[in-house]
């Protein structure tokens, strides 16, 4: 997660290098690297972030933010073209350490932080603007340069959605045949079968903090880098030729559309080890050490002192205990019905509280905990993860059941935003008859929908409607049913010219928010065994729920899906028709729970 100012102490150092030989050597001398692990939460917060600064300032953020498929188009092409003449693995973290709490509940308050801020200066809610119908387009050759974000997006939070579906796209979603059909670049490559997956070996969920295996990595390729914005990984030893290339030092300094190959990647990079030579300290550890303790001081201090402290920091408690993060990654045994490959297949989220439930020695603390960033909503309001709990519940109470009943946990534990700050939340979990009422609970409700849409669980709309429900309905105890109006805005029917106010925009987060607790819920389910009954049946239903690219989709995404593919008639009948089903259904709820 980074170590404050480090890397701004340390940037000057830095050497130019480029990514790949492609066939032939720079005039200028460039060393070049040919095998790199790529950090990917970091490269993906950096592609979301630069992607941010080439928008319009005066648009409205939640029309052209960036989406997971435009990151997803970004590390394509960097990926593909470093694969042209690099060795690439990509690691996901898959759980941090508790000595990472602090430094994790710092980050979640930072942008607690600047929801509000960003909520504050927009009070008044935003104009639609029609530049939103169209996608993004992404242009490879700014996408990897340099470039500040625009003020009036500085405090957007980031998408708490985006690496995990970036991770799952570049895992099971992109093979060949895809990348063709939506990408002009790739279309003329025949080197490779239509049914290969590019990224499906190289993408790797760690089971704990994918600092350490990048190290582990450099430490066996001679000559490796890692590709991170993180600057912890200057204090982990890499070997002797180890380095660190920074993300926002990468440029692309030549682009051709049409041979994607000839790309010349650059970047500056640091190598630990020889800087540690070159300052005269024996490791870049301590001088990492000493900053952490005095993160004013300057760098010749810091030198000074890590020449200084090395001498006696072996023996100090304190430098033992900075150092713990750092050391090898721990060796975990798993509970034997438990297979360790479903952790590639799940969030990095809920493979963080699966791992507390199935690792020896356990990754949590007294009870299990999961994390939940805030989500672009009214931060006035009560947090919109409040919606869903019932569902996420079922979920964790399913995973408890791996336990046995001597075993099991009372409670997880939440931790999520509570108006102006984060608290843990004790979720009481259910015993099995209850378990067993809350699943028939959710497949009547399912065929509820089914029955009064029309629409297949098939369909993403369908889970949207679902969600929907699930918020209107009287056992979350609002008031009334939402308008035709509101629901128009909900489904993104209604888009073009009308105001998007924080009504609308909290009124999505809490649409995603059910969404994921069924997300949770269905990865959960493949979790734990399944032999049959209302587990078999669940599992079955929730595997029609869309990839989390689809599932989180914005209000602009949304309005394309339903206006691009047909004529502007036929999309206005279908949403009529769809609001009046929708409006049927809750209508239907309401009179009949509240009576």
């Amino acid at each position: 997660m980074g170590i404050a100012h480090l890397t701004r102490h340390l940037v000057s150092f830095s050497e130019p290098i480029r990514l790949g030989g492609y066939g032939k050597a720079p005039e200028d001398g460039t060393k070049a690297v040919t095998s790199v692990v790529i950090d990917g939460p970091s490269l993906v917060h950096h592609i979301s972030s630069t992607l941010l600064s080439w928008l319009d300032a005066h648009l409205n953020p939640f029309d052209r933010e960036p989406t997971s498929e435009n990151c997803q188009c970004t590390c394509r092409i960097l990926v593909l073209d470093s694969q042209e003449a690099v060795s690439v693995k990509i690691y996901f973290d898959g759980a941090l350490p508790l000595s990472k709490r602090d430094t994790r509940l710092s980050r979640l308050e930072k942008s607690r932080r600047k929801l509000e801020a960003f909520c504050t200066s927009n009070r008044k809610g935003f104009k639609a603007s029609r530049a939103g119908r169209e996608p993004l387009l992404i242009d490879p050759y700014k996408v990897l340069q340099s470039r500040s974000v625009p003020e009036r997006y500085k405090n957007l939070p980031g998408n708490p959605f985006m690496v995990s579906a970036v991770f799952e796209d570049l895992k099971f979603r992109w093979n060949w045949s895809k990348i063709k059909e939506t990408s002009e670049i790739f279309a003329a490559t025949s080197l490779f079968k239509d049914s290969d997956y590019p990224w499906a070996d190289i993408c790797e969920m760690i089971p704990g903090e994918a600092d350490i295996y990048c190290a582990e990595l450099l430490k066996e390729k001679q000559g490796a880098a890692v590709l991170t914005n993180d600057s912890d990984l200057l204090v982990h030893d890499l070997g002797a030729q180890g380095s660190v290339i920074f993300l926002n030092s990468v440029e692309m300094k030549s682009w051709n559309p049409k041979c994607p190959a000839d790309a010349e990647i650059r970047a500056m990079a640091l190598c630990p080890a020889a800087l540690s030579r070159r300052l005269g300290i024996p490791g870049m550890r301590y001088l990492a050490y000493e900053l952490k303790l005095d993160p004013r001081a300057g760098i010749r201090e810091l030198i000074r002192r890590a020449k200084l402290v090395s001498e006696t920091a072996e023996r100090s408690p304190a430098y033992i205990q900075f150092m713990e993060e750092y050391c090898s990654h721990k060796e975990f045994t798993y509970r034997p019905s438990f297979d360790p490959s479903v952790l590639q297949t799940l969030d990095a989220r809920v493979s963080e509280l699966v791992l507390q439930y199935v690792s020896e020695p356990s990754l949590g603390e007294d009870m299990p905990q999961i994390y939940f960033s805030v989500l672009h909503e009214d931060h006035s309001r009560r947090s919109a993860w409040i919606e869903g709990r019932n569902i996420r519940c079922l979920a964790y109470s399913l995973l408890n059941t791996l336990r046995t009943s001597q075993e099991r946990y009372p409670v997880v534990v939440e931790c999520v935003r509570r108006g102006c700050r984060f608290c843990f939340d004790e979720i009481g979990l259910y015993d099995d008859d209850s378990i067993e009422l809350e699943l028939r609970t959710l497949l009547s409700r399912s065929r509820f929908v089914q029955e009064m849409t029309g629409q297949d669980p098939s369909s993403s709309i369908f889970w949207r409607i679902y969600a929907i429900n699930e918020l209107y309905n009287c056992n979350n105890k609002t008031p009334i049913p939402p308008s035709r109006k509101q629901l128009e805005k909900l489904l993104a029917f209604e888009y073009a010219d009308e105001r998007m106010e924080w009504t609308d925009i909290h009124a999505l987060a809490q649409v995603q928010a059910v969404l994921y607790s069924l997300r949770i819920l269905t990865q959960i389910l493949h979790v734990i065994p399944v032999h049959g009954g209302t587990k078999r049946e669940a599992q079955i239903l929730l595997a029609n729920l869309p990839p989390l690219c689809v599932l989180m989709r914005s209000r602009s995404e949304l309005y394309r899906e339903l206006h691009c593919e047909v004529s502007s008639e036929h999309a206005s009948n279908r949403s009529a028709n769809m609001i009046h089903s929708v409006q049927e259904l809750i209508g239907t709820q309401y009179t009949e729970e509240c009576c």
